[in-house]
């Protein structure tokens, strides 16, 4: 489960232990530096991977950030690129598929 998250313009961002499960602090990963919604700077680890949702039969690739004050896995810009995704507030469901 992620959260959509139209204000991150990565493609995706994990908690420290789902990056360090993925092995992905193995990898060499980067330093770079991120803003939450609030302005404060916050310096993330970041390394390539794939991103899979079987349900829709979609694998992409791109750059996983994460921090370890980071809670929750939130699906950003980048990460739904190639992605249609409707949200339904009223029924409160979104559907995706692969485009």
């Amino acid at each position: 489960m992620a959260v959509l998250d139209t204000g991150f313009t990565g493609f995706v961002l994990v908690p420290f232990e789902v990056f360090r499960a993925l092995k992905l602090d193995e990898m060499k990963p980067t330093r770079v530096k991120g803003e939450l919604a609030d302005g404060t700077s916050i310096e993330l680890q970041a390394a390539y991977g794939i991103l899979e949702i079987p349900e829709i039969d979609l694998e992409d690739e791109g750059i996983i950030e994460s921090n370890p004050k980071i809670k929750e896995i939130l699906l950003g810009v980048r990460g739904v690129s190639r992605i249609r995704a409707i949200v339904n507030g009223c029924r409160r469901f979104v559907t995706m598929e692969k485009c």
